[in-house]
């Protein structure tokens, strides 16, 4: 029989276990914590147990063939017989007291082990409602990245979130985690999902949901390489200028085509209202309770003149004149856009095919003229896109 060499998870200290009870749960003679005695294969003994387990082999193959021709010479009566039922008992007892260890058990197979990669968190987010007690992580990896790794290290920070306590609801500790982890910054910053692992547990009693992007793992070493004659970082300029290109064809045909016209009303521009609708004296009222005394109500019909436009709460606002159906006025006053919607006579429908068009079109002009910009073709530009979006190049 050989020992097992095994420090402590818990406290570090070295303890030297007989083989036998590998696999087996039992308790640290030094801090007194449960641990599990890992199971010694041949692959990772030392030279030294090899032979020890070698001289063990071929003792114990000397000793069964003593046994066998005894047992054609001999025929011995079961010791037991022999024995009171508390020698027995005393004899179970002293196989489960050394060092601690009850009797072998099959116990799962642990899952390896691998290096974690090194992590910053760049944002950390809780909330505590009846409904949910949320806890959710962003950080940055760097240093060596593996599955495995990312498994780890999410379940470490799990672990860490998951222990802490303090809130109002939920018993004091969190019902739902989120953890994200991203490569750099900048997938962060980009704020579209450019994680490449990420761990989730949505309730009480769910369990954890893991999800790793290992195609992307095998990109992180990959060494850079020229293209259509650009460089790989001027191949990563193309593509957020086709990003933003995109998102600039969008924004005009919303403005220019608007599935709700009243949040882009510009000066100068006339509309009519559909329904009795607000006006405020005073866009910033120094006596709220004042200024609600003095509101009126516009009766449908009314028509509006967008005088000035200013943001409150990221709330278009309009100051505007207005006057009735005959022309008769009507007094000045601001609207929120907000009051505005769902009044337009445009059809929703109608709105949605002439942006998609405008979009298509305006695409188009934007990526024409990066193609000129940098001497590519439009096969070329799709390339570089196609390639950014697998390589995970970040978004702008």
């Amino acid at each position: 029989m050989s020992d097992i060499e095994y420090a402590c998870p818990n406290c570090g200290k070295n303890l030297v276990i007989p083989d036998k009870y590998a696999g087996t749960k039992g308790k640290c003679n030094a801090c007194g914590n449960q641990i599990i005695v890992p199971i010694v294969t041949s692959a990772t003994r030392t030279p030294a147990q090899k032979n020890r387990v070698g001289y063990i082999l071929g003792g114990l193959g000397v000793c069964i063939c003593i046994l066998v021709i005894g047992g054609f010479l001999l025929h011995k009566a079961p010791q037991d017989q022999n024995k009171s039922p508390h020698d027995i008992k005393e004899e179970q007892k002293s196989t489960e007291r050394i060092a601690g260890f009850a009797t072998p058990v099959p116990q799962p197979t642990v899952e390896p082990h691998a290096p974690m990669p090194t992590y910053d968190v760049v944002d950390r987010d809780t909330f505590d409602a009846p409904y949910r007690t949320l806890i959710e992580l962003h950080a940055v990896v760097s240093g060596t990245v593996t599955e495995l790794g990312l498994k780890q290290l999410l379940q470490k920070l799990y672990d860490d979130a998951n222990a802490t306590r303090g809130f109002e609801y939920h018993g004091g500790k969190p019902s739902h985690v989120f953890i994200f982890l991203y490569t750099s910054r900048d997938h962060f910053s980009s704020g579209m999902g450019q994680y490449i692992a990420m761990l989730s547990k949505e309730g009480e009693d769910s369990p954890l949901d893991i999800r790793v992007k290992t195609e992307l793992i095998s990109q992180l070493g990959a060494n850079p390489e020229a293209k259509h004659g650009l460089s790989e970082e001027t191949r990563k300029e193309v593509f957020l200028d086709l990003v933003r290109a995109e998102d600039r064809a969008l924004i005009e045909a919303e403005q220019t085509c608007p599935l709700e016209p009243t949040r882009f009303l510009t000066v100068g521009q006339t509309f009519t209202l559909s329904k009795k609708t607000s006006l405020m004296p005073e866009l910033e009222p120094v006596d709220p309770m004042a200024a609600l005394r003095r509101v009126k109500e516009l009766p449908p019909g009314s028509q509006i003149t967008v005088l000035r436009t200013a943001q409150k709460n990221s709330v278009p606002w309009y100051e505007v004149r207005a006057s009735s159906s005959n022309g008769r006025s009507l007094g000045s006053g601001w609207i929120n856009s907000t009051a505005l919607m769902g009044q337009s006579t445009l059809d929703p429908k109608d709105q949605l095919r002439k942006q998609s068009e405008m979009m298509s079109t305006l695409t188009e002009k934007y990526e024409a003229e990066i193609a000129n910009r940098y001497g590519l073709t439009e096969e070329q530009l799709q390339e570089i896109s196609t390639e950014g979006l697998t390589k995970n190049w970040p978004f702008p």
